[in-house]
């Protein structure tokens, strides 16, 4: 019968003069894993070897393994491997959900002596986890330079959630426009209802990112409320902006704003922003709304404009339309590539099928 320990000390014996060498063994290290648990007391007595390469190698071996045994057997030590491995570790912890992880981990994520990829990883576990205790260290990086920093830090504190909210919202009162504007996406992702009136409040900031994002927020938190109060801001000066307050009201999908969405389609000379009343006036809009639609969709030459008016009348539905899709000929429609007319043939068809299923 195969010894397992003992065939783990043989093969561990063998890749230690390796490390030392800088000449690692994947073959032999995969089948050392494949050993599972009967690796662990011999690699636990190699974190005490005397040269740091082979602490470093044994302790991530141990994290590769990855049982309860082996999480466990780093514990006390953790604290005395280099940097990069003691990262490993603190992984290690996160995936066996040790409450030892949030300790090791953010002091690494918020070092400024590491290198940004570990910094990176650390915040991507620290996210995993979802802790409280890391919020300091995940607002400090949310306001790093480094984008990759940023990112993680507010995926980390999109997955802490409820507890974030009320130190993003201090953050946001006091911090520059761009990152302003991230802390209302964060929150709009968040979801808690008790940022609505710091997004209110945002919706007439005079820097164009705030106010889309704003715009989120405030459908989010605020539905039936909302309709109303982004209706009335349709006519802002920023293409982006409207572009976003289309497609908030149409994400809210209230009837009441019809009108205002088919004045957007009608008059707004940013070809986006028609596009996105037109897919709002396909969430909210009925037939009424689709005789509007139908019009922009003789009438214009936008092929990405056209694609959203086929894809709205296919989500009104309406039988009627059936009549005025027979009318739509896309070799019509000029300066289009012969890519484009079969792109928007498809999409008819599609349309077309989808309200004779819809009226049966």
């Amino acid at each position: 019968m195969l010894d397992r320990p003992r065939l783990a000390s043989w093969l561990i014996q063998r890749l230690r003069s390796g490390v030392l060498r800088n000449l690692r063994d994947a073959g032999r290290e995969q089948q050392l894993l494949l050993l599972g648990d009967a690796a662990v007391a011999p690699l636990v007595e190699e974190l005490s070897a005397r040269e740091p390469q082979v602490r470093n190698w044994a302790a991530e071996m141990l994290c590769r393994v990855g049982s309860a045994e082996a999480v466990a057997a780093l514990r006390p030590q953790v604290w005395a491997f280099e940097l990069e491995t003691r990262l490993q570790v603190g992984k290690a912890l996160a995936s066996a959900r040790d409450a030892l992880a949030v300790e090791v981990l953010a002091p690494i994520a918020g070092s400024s002596r590491a290198l940004p990829w570990v910094r990176y990883e650390a915040l991507r576990a620290l996210g995993a986890l979802g802790d409280a205790r890391a919020l300091s260290v995940l607002l400090d990086c949310f306001r790093h330079e480094n984008l990759n920093l940023r990112m993680a830090a507010t995926a980390a504190l999109h997955k802490l959630g409820a507890p974030a909210v009320p130190a993003l919202i201090e953050l946001g009162m006091r911090a520059e426009a761009d990152a302003r504007a991230t802390v209302l996406r964060c929150l709009a992702n968040i979801g808690d209802g008790r940022a609505a009136e710091f997004a209110v409040e945002q919706l007439n900031d005079p820097d164009r990112e705030v106010r889309a994002a704003a715009v989120g927020c405030v459908g989010r938190f605020r539905p039936r409320y909302a309709s109303i109060m982004l209706e009335v801001r349709l006519s802002d000066p920023e293409p982006g902006v409207r572009r976003a307050l289309c497609e908030a009201l149409g994400t809210l999908g209230e009837r009441d704003a019809v009108p205002h969405l088919i004045q957007r389609l009608q008059e707004d000379v940013e070809p986006s922003v028609r596009a996105a009343a037109a897919w709002a006036l396909g969430r909210c809009g009925d037939a009424d709304a689709a005789i509007s639609l139908f019009h922009v969709l003789l009438a214009t030459e936008d092929c990405s404009l056209l694609e959203a008016v086929l894809v709205s009348l296919a989500e009104i539905g309406d039988a009627r339309i059936l009549e005025l899709l027979d009318l739509f000929e896309p070799r019509q429609v000029p300066d289009l590539s012969r890519k484009e007319r079969t792109r928007l043939r498809r999409k008819a068809e599609y349309a077309a099928g989808r309200i004779r299923a819809r009226s049966k």
